[in-house]
Parts: structure tokens; sequence; C-alpha cells
């Protein structure tokens, strides 16, 4: 996407907000039954990275944060969700997990 055309960068920009509203609207503002999600943490500082178009985000090293080479892009979308890192076999393999209550 290095020859991104105006209207790429509007779909992404627009990609970006509808993200992050989705986000807060289903984990921010409502008790989802009491469930917890378990979420591999480098994935959401990517995808955070993402929908907000920074590159400052201090618990994510910097090869770790997927940047364009175009400049009007910035940072590029992490993929699917993925929690690979965190399970083995079917089960749970990190053992110091955290409940963080994202703002």
């Amino acid at each position: 996407m290095n020859q991104a055309t105006a209207q790429d960068i509007d779909l992404l920009i627009m990609r970006r907000k509808e993200e992050c509203r989705e986000f807060h609207e289903k984990f921010n503002h409502k008790v989802i039954n009491d469930k917890q999600y378990m979420i591999d943490i480098e994935w959401f500082l990517n995808w955070k990275c993402f929908v907000t178009n920074d590159l400052s985000e201090r618990f994510l090293n910097n090869s770790k944060k997927l940047i364009s080479n175009n400049q009007n892009i910035g940072v590029l979308a992490p993929g699917p969700l993925s929690n690979q890192n965190l399970i083995e076999n079917q089960k749970i393999v990190k053992k110091n997990l955290k409940n963080v209550k994202i703002i």
C-alpha cells in the first residue's frame, strides 16, 4: 500500500475510527455478562498503535510496531487477533496473566 490513493487513506482513517468506536462500545461501556477475555498484550498494543496511528506506545518495542513506508499511512493494522503466544495445546502457558482495565 505504498502507492495509496487519497481514497485509500480516507478508508484507512474511517477504519481506524470505526474499530476504535466498536471497541469502546463493546468493552468499555457495557458489562458483557461478567465475561472476561484474554488478549495477547503485544497484539493489543499493536492494534492500539494502529487505531490511534501513534508510534509512541512505550510498552511496545519499536521493532514490534508495524509501520508503513508511506508516511500518509503510518501504523499498519496488526492482522487478525491471535492469542497463540498465550496458549499451547489448548492450555494457558503464561503464568503471570494480569487483569487489565482498558481505558
